[in-house]
């Protein structure tokens, strides 16, 4: 599993080591480690991100760091947790909107024209054509 999801910037490291002539990543002093991961960050940020993520997920999901959070470890199903109230008025701008799909409304008995009918288009504000 490690290998799955944490390969693609393993690889990545190996391979500026390799173009670098270091030394392996690990023996590299914080200093230059951090450098050479904040490049890598800059050239391809999926693949850092990705690795950050799982690394997030497999951190707070640890029962230890749960507990030590004063939550209790335990998966969310089928027990669920308790969220609290919450304004529901927030989405009242959303609700208002216009819908952004098209409408099947169209009357399936009238075969004649139907080129406007239920054709909702999206556009930015300001736009009006």
């Amino acid at each position: 599993e490690a290998k799955f999801l944490y390969g693609p910037i393993l690889d990545l490291v190996r391979a500026g080591d390799e173009a670098r002539g270091s030394d392996a990543f690990v023996s590299l002093d914080r200093e230059t480690r951090e450098t050479i991961l904040r490049q890598l960050e800059s050239d391809r940020p999926d693949i850092v991100k990705g690795a950050v993520l799982q690394t997030l997920i497999r951190y707070y999901g640890a029962d230890g760091v749960a507990e030590g959070l004063g939550l209790e470890a335990r998966p969310p199903y089928p027990g669920g947790y308790s969220l609290g109230e919450t304004n529901w008025a927030l989405l009242d701008p959303v609700k208002e909107m216009d819908p952004i799909y098209k409408s099947d409304k169209s009357d399936k008995s009238d075969t004649s024209d139907k080129s406007d009918q239920g054709d909702k288009r999206v556009t930015e504000p300001g736009d009006e054509s």
